[in-house]
């Protein structure tokens, strides 16, 4: 019989379900992983932000602080073999006095010594081509090169000759108080601006040929070579990242061939035009053809991207034509190379170069980071004929472009083999084999061709959207497994989360609008919940018709008009007022006018302008007004077929109504049919993702000819009847309660339903659905034959048995260190002893502590630890007490009362109102930060009389004495435990003796973040293991734990919970001597492979 494995795939779980078709369930489960991105970003702002950017920015400022410490330390070694290094510190007011004085008058050489000292500390910032690789980048370098230009134009304003000459003069208002702030303006610094690099390496030239003048024998011109060029202002190249680029997937000796590569590039064009469907009129779900393709290629070809609609001029289409999400922000990505050179020097200048000429150009660009060097590159290559003659200013702007970045997953090889196969209009898959690569087979050990077993795994980073690498990698795992134990199936069928369909800007767009939204309905659920005295959750029915009640503007009258809205008011009746005001509240049907009374009638029916029998198209976009007798009468027919009906005078007032509406709705009101390949393009997912997915299952399971037809044995859907079908067939209510029209979003295992929907959802199915399905005057889908048609008898029965016997397996890879064996390539192994070959490299794999420094002082007589607070970070005001300068203190105290104890207006950042307080002199001084106690006990020395909080606890070990009746817990943290795996220690004892009642505790089990428990009662033999419908109800998960013992447990199938509200029902708090439990370790697909305690 034929096997079926349906996934639910989300952002972060997995629902699976294995079935032999009409027949019976295999086996199912649910793998939940953490999401591909930095949860805390995801879920603040939206943005999908890689969880090693707070690591790389916290080693580059690692990095540049040790390359500043290595420059000084040099500096000050040459300063002092020249008699030219300090003996004492001044204020910096008087730094800019010499800078200014140093230009015209000699100074001692100790003075220009300190100058020296400062520039090394400050050098400017300098533009490097290599780090501009994203949008965000080059915006922020745009920023920075406006303020320098700025600063540059207030020098030349101010006839000053330097920077150092611009600052000296605003502080010489300031000299008496030796403040360096503006006066006028507290909250703003002297030096808080931009100061090109340039400038800097001026002022030193301009001091340096002055003192010279004085010093002849001492400030020579090698010197100056040696403290400008080689400390100051020496700037390292930047090292090739050759050896970590990754092997290419067909080529495995060869590496991957830069994004920005001629190949690479024209590969792209021709796979998005591979994916390219036609979604509505004559051609839907059709691609382009051949000659359409390469009218499309020849202009993306020199062009950045192309918009909807310059492609349908292009190709002379209509513009009510509509095309799936090939495309980003309205657009089509070209060749971004071509495109960027042709903004240099021209299209009529690049038309006239070859291909020898093109390749010298990316190749300067690809591997260039100095414009100076560049240039001279560029002149030299002009001159020997490499390349076309080039003016000066086509040469400036050549080398002012940044390419894309990054790599491709193909070497040039494999890509010089493809593209022949590409350019004649074949699917990658098809090129791919046509070119001699099949990625369904492998050489095995023999040197035999085989069939691939499994999916070969994801190279770190292989992909560019990180939410999708995450996913796929944990796909690919989850289907190796379900392989191995069960064999391979003979289709996959796979519905993908809503946000995974749409492109990176697109997702982080919807999630801004979905977050907004639910702190919206947070508020509104918080007022309805105190006003009626009962609880509101958000996604209760009165939310939405309190959205309407405000949408009405009745957010003045009285509540108990509102009390009346909420009971007498439908949820579909948001709805319905948001097509009233797009039809201009006159029915496009009737032409008659609709009251807003008679809306919220049953005389004004939302109705399906396509039916939905033959669409399954419930959108908003296929939605519109219509009167009871008329939808009546309509039934299955066109808006243009019922009207055809009525003669030429109502079609011609029918077709003057619906002008009104935008291109998609009108094309569907004024349609003659339905395009053949509709329902199709509604069923199958073309996206991004999707195409990733099916390309790297179709490795074990490649499309097989079925009657001469190639069919493919690896489906992606929309889902559009998934939750339809959970509905009619009654599966919602396993986990609901008996309740059928709503699905437990609570409950992990509801993916493994929708994964058993996706599995069944054969063709059959989909067209019983689709004829019959039908929407009741409660705008509720109905279905006469559906419930009927089940996939098999006991289908209800298998649904729940199968639901209630699995164990939701949780991805928890949590390791203080990784070590990593480095080994030299083969070419290079005569230069190292045999000792060396091999070298080990460890990484921690995450912070070694919080980030908040603290310091000792004596307060009161007893050591406390006190840290700096910015004036935000105070919540609320008993936490003022902790100020540790009590005249602050008293500032601070002050100003909440002055802002009647609110304490986030009093502390806000506020320029015209800043926090001050007054020298005895009368100086302003603004307060930014202030030193607060903290009166945490565990913290750690990191370096002198600096301290830290020691961040996470990784793991607490729970002992148990030799009778059974005793237990002890011991908590590690993260720092502890990095400590002791890089000194090659165990990280709990395996035994230990308590001192007081000599008893002997011996280490039972160790527990860690997310790791799994059974509770029993009294003893572990009261568990029966084969019986996961009653193991189930005592799983649960660890979320945390502290250092004094405390242990925190979640129920193991609850997706969300509430602290407060679920607290001893799916939220536990328990110590190591009350917890009662056996660890266990489940794999993949949820069996249980290790037991523990």
């Amino acid at each position: 019989m034929k096997h079926v494995l349906g996934l639910d795939l989300g952002t972060n779980s997995i629902g699976w379900c294995l079935i032999e078709e009409s027949k019976k369930i295999i086996s199912s489960g649910v793998r939940v992983f953490p999401i591909g991105v930095n949860e805390e970003d995801f879920d603040k702002g939206g943005k999908e932000i890689s969880k090693n950017v707070a690591r790389r920015v916290a080693r580059g400022a690692r990095r540049r602080r040790s390359r500043f410490k290595v420059r000084q330390q040099k500096l000050i070694a040459l300063l002092a073999e020249n008699n030219m290094l300090p003996d004492d510190l001044i204020s910096t007011h008087e730094l800019y006095d010499l800078r200014l004085i140093g230009l015209d008058k000699k100074l001692s050489l100790k003075d220009f010594g300190r100058i020296l000292m400062m520039l090394n500390k400050r050098r400017g910032f300098k533009s490097n081509k290599k780090t501009l690789s994203t949008e965000e980048a080059k915006k922020e370098e745009g920023v920075v090169k406006e303020g320098i230009s700025q600063l540059k134009n207030e020098i030349e304003k101010n006839n000053c000759r330097t920077v150092g000459e611009y600052f000296a003069t605003l502080f010489k208002d300031n000299k008496k108080e030796k403040n360096w702030h503006n006066i006028d303006n507290p909250l703003i610094r002297i030096r808080d601006r931009w100061v090109g690099r340039e400038m800097y390496q001026h002022e030193f030239n301009l001091l340096w040929e002055k003192q010279k003048s004085y010093y002849q024998n001492i400030l020579t011109d090698k010197l100056k070579t040696v403290i400008g060029d080689e400390i100051i202002y020496y700037q390292r190249n930047l090292k090739s990242q050759k050896g970590l680029v990754g092997k290419c997937r067909f080529e495995p000796n060869k590496r991957c061939a830069p994004k920005s590569s001629q190949l690479f590039q024209e590969f792209r064009v021709w796979q998005t035009l591979s994916v390219f469907r036609f979604a509505n009129g004559e051609r839907i779900g059709e691609p382009l053809t051949l000659e359409e393709k390469i009218i499309v290629f020849n202009y993306l070809n020199l062009n950045k991207n192309i918009t909807k609609t310059e492609l349908k001029k292009l190709l002379k289409i209509s513009k009510s034509v509509g095309f799936n999400d090939v495309f980003v922000k309205d657009r089509i990505g070209g060749n971004t190379t071509n495109s960027r050179l042709i903004s240099a020097i021209g299209e009529e200048m690049f038309n006239g170069l070859n291909e020898k000429h093109i390749f010298e150009l990316w190749h300067l660009l690809s591997y260039g980071n100095n414009a100076e060097k560049m240039k001279l590159v560029v002149l030299n290559k002009i001159k020997s004929g490499l390349l076309p003659k080039l003016n000066n200013e086509q040469i400036e702007k050549l080398i002012e472009i940044n390419l894309e970045d990054g790599y491709c997953n193909f070497s040039s090889k494999a890509l010089n083999k493809i593209l022949p196969h590409l350019r004649t209009g074949v699917e990658p898959f098809e090129a791919f084999k046509l070119a001699g690569y099949d990625p369904t087979k492998k050489l095995n050990k023999l040197g035999k061709i085989v069939e691939l077993d499994k999916i070969k795994h994801l190279e770190p980073n292989e992909l560019r959207n990180p939410i999708v690498q995450q996913i796929l990698s944990e796909t690919i795992r989850l289907v190796n497994s379900i392989v191995k134990k069960f064999g391979k199936p003979d289709m996959v069928r796979i519905e993908l989360a809503r946000e995974l369909k749409k492109p990176k800007t697109i997702r982080e767009e919807i999630r801004n609008n979905a977050t907004t939204k639910r702190k919206r309905r947070e508020e509104y659920a918080e007022f309805l919940s105190h006003k009626l005295k009962r609880e509101i959750r958000t996604k209760d029915s009165e939310i939405k018709k309190y959205e309407l009640w405000l949408e009405l503007g009745c957010e003045d009258e009285s509540f108990d008009k509102l009390e009346i809205f909420l009971k007498s008011g439908k949820v579909k009746d948001l709805t319905k007022f948001h097509l009233w005001k797009e039809c201009n509240r006159i029915s496009p049907y009737s032409g008659k006018v609709i009251s807003l009374t008679n809306l919220f009638s049953p005389e004004i029916q939302i109705e399906h302008i396509w039916p939905f029998s033959k669409t399954m198209n419930n959108e908003f976009g296929n939605l519109s007004l219509c009167e009871a007798s008329i939808n009546k009468d309509k039934d299955n027919m066109l808006p243009l077929e019922y009207f055809s009906s009525k003669g030429k005078i109502e079609l011609q007032k029918f077709k003057d109504r619906v002008s009104i509406f935008n291109g998609g709705k009108k094309y569907r009101f004024l349609a003659t049919e339905i395009p053949p390949d509709f329902l199709n393009s509604q069923i199958n997912n073309t996206s991004y993702a999707a195409k990733e997915f099916v390309s790297r299952v179709e490795t074990i399971l490649p499309p097989i000819e079925v009657d001469g037809v190639m069919k493919q044995r690896v489906q992606v859907s929309n889902g559009q009847a998934t939750s339809w079908l959970r509905r009619l067939w009654g599966i919602n209510a396993i986990l609901s309660y008996g309740d059928i029209d709503t699905k437990n979003r609570a409950d992990h295992r509801h993916h493994a339903i929708d994964a058993l929907i996706i599995a069944c959802t054969t063709p059959s199915i989909l067209k019983t659905f689709s004829t019959y399905s039908k929407f009741n005057i409660e705008n509720k889908l109905v279905n006469s034959k559906i419930s009927e048609v089940l996939p098999w008898v006991k289908f209800r029965n298998d649904a729940e048995n199968s639901i209630n016997s699995f164990i939701v397996s949780y991805r928890n890879t949590k390791r203080a260190i990784s070590i990593k064996l480095n080994k030299p390539r083969q070419k290079n192994l005569s230069k190292y002893p045999a000792k060396h070959s091999v070298q080990k490299s460890i990484s921690i794999r995450g912070p070694l502590h919080e980030e908040t420094l603290y310091g000792k002082i004596k307060l009161n007589g007893d050591n406390v630890f006190v840290t700096r607070w910015g004036l935000n970070k105070f919540t609320t005001e008993a936490q003022l007490e902790k100020v540790v300068d009590a005249k602050v203190r008293e500032v601070l105290c002050a100003r909440l009362k002055k802002y009647g104890g609110v304490v986030k207006s009093a502390f806000a950042d506020n320029i015209d109102d800043p926090v001050l307080m007054y020298s005895k002199t009368g100086k302003k001084i603004p307060i930014r930060r202030v030193r607060v106690v903290n009166n945490s006990e565990n913290l750690i020395e990191v370096r002198n009389k600096t301290f830290v909080e020691s961040g996470n606890n990784f793991a607490i070990a729970i002992y148990q004495n030799a009778e059974g009746t005793k237990r002890k817990s011991e908590t590690l943290t993260f720092w502890d435990a990095t400590k002791k795996t890089i000194a090659h220690e165990q990280l709990f004892a395996k035994s230990f003796v308590d001192e007081k009642t000599s008893d002997t505790f011996n280490l039972l089990f160790i527990l860690k973040q997310k790791d799994i428990v059974v509770q029993y009662k009294k003893h572990p033999d009261e568990i029966d293991w084969d019986n996961i419908s009653n193991l189930r109800k005592n799983l649960y998960r660890v979320r945390k734990f502290d250092i004094n013992g405390g242990i925190y447990l979640d129920y193991l199938y609850a997706a969300t919970i509430d602290e407060k509200k679920d607290r001893n029902k799916l939220y536990f708090q328990k110590s190591a001597n009350t917890l009662s439990c056996v660890k266990i370790t489940v794999n993949e697909i949820g069996e249980i492979v290790k037991k523990e305690g």
